[in-house]
């Protein structure tokens, strides 16, 4: 791991740094909408003889990936409205 919040090598174009076993990468692929928000998602990967080792663990599903925002008496999903209680 690192010691600063972004450093080299990357994985980018441009970056012609040879990949290696006991190398640890983030992985973090980013949606952004100008006026509504973004989302980050993020994953810490060793690289193995074999290929990579996830050493993240969570789900990965979409809905899992969401999170729902309170709007008193409703949550409100992007792209779908749903009623639920609020406990």
């Amino acid at each position: 791991m690192g010691l600063r919040i972004h450093e080299g090598p990357f994985l980018d174009v441009g970056d012609a740094t040879e990949i290696l076993p006991g190398m640890v990468f983030t992985v973090e692929p980013g949606l952004y909408a100008p006026d509504l928000g973004g989302f980050c998602h993020s994953d810490t990967v060793l690289v193995t003889d074999e290929g990579i080792e996830m050493l993240t663990y969570y789900p990965r599903d979409l809905e899992s990936l969401i999170i729902p925002l309170w709007y008193g008496g409703w949550y409100e999903y992007t792209g779908v409205n749903q009623s639920y209680e609020h406990h």
